[in-house]
């Protein structure tokens, strides 16, 4: 008797333990999907620290396969007013892995196709955020945070965070106030040829030096110099006298870090207006000149250099609403008037000119000057023109500026500048790469 009790009991635990070992086959699955989904999912971000031009590599493993995934990116520093995110969507391989360097992201996301830092540079301003990416302290890295979530129950798979610069290891940053002369110098690690930057911009009151600060982490020495709105300067610019930035040629040159007699110009907007104005002047001391964004006359009014004066000419705010950087009469105007023209031609010095195919009149501003140029003999100038990119072409990864104020305007008003996001941000990847190469070919193969 007692053995059929203890072999009825056997045989119970053996049912139960059959009945309930699908159900711990199920949790043991569920429990291994956990597992890889939200305990080693990782997110890699490559490299972890890198100069603003250099493009990163996005990577998700040790994911579920074929899951879709939100990747979160930001930019922030609220003490200098930086706000800048995206939202990117991939789907997993059946591997459980994505890459932005060879998968494009789903649709609804901040760009389309297969870009690596795709994440960054579609990311936009916020609410809050400065439009243009100018920091006011140009030495403090740039903070950049990831977030990557399982997009259909939003739960946080995994975040990382990267860090990149404007400055390299050992460059370092001058506030220049000598004589006249206002501006910041960048000296790199080891002597080399000499760069002015100009923007028709200031920076909260500070000359712009993300261009100047980037060009010295290639090996120039820079100088990011103002002409209005900075210290002692005057507020804006109605006209141009040239001697000041002549003189800012002669410093530089004097500077025992640059290796040249003569010196680069990488001009933007009215700063490359001033640019050309200096090769026709004093094109001797120039050696090679790039700009972006000119329509190759003296706005708002006159350049005067010693007893010479080019006539200046007017913006469009009033006549021309739907195009106000645009000048008034357009190129009719200009080609009936010689003497508005910027003869930068009088110049030997190599000129680069870059424009946005959306940048007002421009394109056509910039085909009839180097036109003329090339009809005068001038062979070493070359333009290079931007589908669906407008006025503001800044660095790589910098966000794309539609509408922003100027400084000629009431503060509470703002300009279109034109340009498509993603055209115009990938057009700054390719702006830089032909300038660098420009630089590197016209200053630092040449010796002193």
């Amino acid at each position: 008797r007692s053995y059929r009790v203890v072999s009825r009991m056997l045989n119970s635990w053996v049912r139960l333990c059959k009945q309930h070992r699908r159900d711990l086959q199920k949790l043991c699955l569920t429990l291994n999907t956990f597992s890889r989904r939200y305990q080693s999912s990782q997110l890699q971000v490559h490299p972890k620290w890198s100069l603003i031009d250099e493009k990163v590599t996005i990577k998700g493993t040790s994911l579920a396969s074929n899951l879709d995934v939100t990747l979160l990116t930001s930019l922030k520093d609220e003490a200098q007013r930086i706000n800048l995110q995206s939202e990117c969507h991939y789907t997993t391989d059946s591997q459980g892995v994505f890459s932005t360097d060879s998968d494009p992201p789903s649709p609804g996301s901040g760009y389309t196709g297969v870009h690596s830092s795709g994440p960054l540079w579609s990311a936009r301003p916020q609410k809050g955020s400065m439009v243009r990416l100018w920091p006011h302290d140009i030495m403090k890295p740039l903070q950049y945070n990831f977030v990557l979530k399982d997009k259909k129950t939003g739960e946080v798979l995994a975040t990382e965070q990267i860090s990149k610069s404007f400055v390299d290891d050992g460059v370092r940053r001058i506030t220049v106030k000598t004589g006249r002369i206002r501006g910041t110098l960048f000296l790199p690690p080891k002597p080399g040829p000499g760069i002015i930057t100009l923007y028709g911009g200031v920076n909260k009151g500070k000359v712009p030096e993300d261009r100047a600060a980037m060009l010295a982490s290639h090996g120039f020495v820079t100088l990011a110099l103002a002409f209005f709105g900075v210290d002692d300067l005057p507020e804006v610019y109605s006209s141009f006298d040239l001697e000041y930035f002549e003189e800012a040629v002669d410093y530089l040159l004097s500077l025992p870090e640059v290796t040249h007699h003569q010196v680069g110009l990488c001009g933007s907007s009215t700063g490359g207006n001033i640019c050309l104005t200096m090769m026709m002047f004093f094109g001797h001391k120039i050696k090679a000149c790039a700009v972006f964004s000119v329509p190759f006359v003296s706005a708002p009014g006159p350049t005067i250099y010693k007893e010479q004066v080019l006539e200046g000419s007017e913006f469009a705010w009033e006549s021309n609403p739907e195009n106000p950087l645009g000048i008034k009469g357009g190129l009719d105007e200009i080609k009936r008037n010689p003497q508005k023209q910027i003869l930068f031609e009088k110049s030997d010095a190599p000129l680069l000119v870059f424009v946005g195919e959306e940048d007002g009149n421009n394109p056509d501003h910039g085909k009839f000057a180097i036109d003329r140029a090339q009809q005068s003999g001038k062979s070493n100038v070359k333009l290079v023109e931007f589908p669906e990119t407008g006025h503001l072409i800044d660095l790589p990864h910098c966000p794309h500026v539609k509408e922003a104020k100027h400084p000629l305007i009431p503060p509470s008003e703002t300009i279109q500048f034109g340009g498509k996001a993603q055209p115009h941000a990938l057009a700054q990847f390719q702006a830089w790469d032909a300038l660098l190469e420009f630089f590197k070919s016209n200053l630092q193969s040449w010796v002193k």
